[in-house]
């Protein structure tokens, strides 16, 4: 199985896009919720796993 630099299972085209998914719902949900640290966490995440592809 091949892991991501922070770990992440993501051999697979559904595990990525799980992880994409989990992702950009946090996104939303720091958005809504007023937590800009989580929001830019996630974003950074985001932004790492679609550098990978």
């Amino acid at each position: 199985m091949t892991f991501s630099s922070r770990g992440f299972p993501a051999s697979s085209a559904e595990n990525k896009a799980a992880v994409l998914a989990a992702l950009n719902a946090a996104i939303a949900i720091a958005s809504e919720s007023g937590a800009p640290p989580l929001q830019h966490k996630a974003a950074a995440m985001l932004t790492e796993m679609l550098a990978m592809s």
